[in-house]
C-alpha cells in the first residue's frame, strides 16, 4: 500500500481487497471488494496500486492504476453515571463491568428510582436501547411492555446528540411479597 503519511504496516489491519491478485480474460471483469476497518480514529486517504500487465508477454505496465480509498474511523465515546447523594451528585459506572444499584428496602406498593446520565462525548449520535437481565440469566418481562412488572424504565431506547447526556429513570415498585 502507498498511503497519504502513513505506512503500509499501520493501515495493513483498516484496508484490505480480495481478491489481491487473479488474471481477468478479455471482455470481462472482476469484483474487488474493499473492506475498511480502521483501529484509531481520523480520516484516512489510502492510495492502492493496481499493477497490470500482458500475461502474454509478462510486462507490467509502464504507470499502475491507483484505487484511492477514503474514509473516516471513528468511536462513540460513551460514559453512563447514576445519581448520588453528597458530592458530587453522581458515580461512574465503568463500561464492561457489571455494577449493582442498590435501591435498599421498600415495602409492597412502595416505590425507589434512581436516576442514570447516559453521556456521549464523541461527536456523533449515539442510539441506545436498555436490555434487563438478571445475573443467572434473564428477567420475566411483562408481554406487553417487555420488562417485569416491578421495574419502569422511563426514556429506555433513544439517540443521544454528541456532545450530549440524557437522562434515564429507573423504578422499582413491588407489587407483591
Amino acid at each position: 500500500l502507498q498511503t497519504d503519511g502513513q505506512s503500509a504496516e499501520q493501515l495493513q489491519p483498516a484496508l484490505s481487497v480480495v481478491p489481491m491478485v487473479g488474471i481477468v480474460g478479455p471482455g470481462a471483469h472482476v469484483e474487488l471488494h474493499v473492506t475498511f476497518r480502521p483501529l484509531e480514529e481520523g480520516a484516512f486517504n489510502l492510495n492502492v496500486p493496481c499493477s497490470i500487465c500482458n500475461v502474454k508477454r509478462r510486462d507490467p505496465v509502464k504507470e499502475p492504476i491507483f484505487l484511492n480509498v477514503k474514509g473516516v474511523g471513528y468511536k462513540i465515546h460513551a460514559a453512563l453515571e447514576v445519581a448520588v447523594e453528597g458530592a458530587g451528585g453522581r458515580r461512574a459506572i465503568p463500561s464492561g463491568v457489571q455494577d449493582a444499584l442498590d435501591l435498599g428496602q421498600s415495602q409492597v406498593h412502595e416505590q425507589r428510582s434512581v436516576q442514570l446520565f447516559l453521556r456521549n462525548e464523541s461527536r456523533r449520535p449515539l442510539p441506545y436501547r436498555i436490555q434487563l437481565r438478571r445475573a443467572g440469566g434473564r428477567l420475566r418481562p411483562n408481554a406487553a411492555s417487555g420488562k417485569p412488572p416491578y421495574l419502569d424504565i422511563a426514556n429506555c431506547s433513544g439517540v443521544v446528540v454528541g456532545g450530549e447526556e440524557t437522562p434515564i429513570m429507573l423504578t422499582y415498585k413491588p407489587r407483591d411479597v
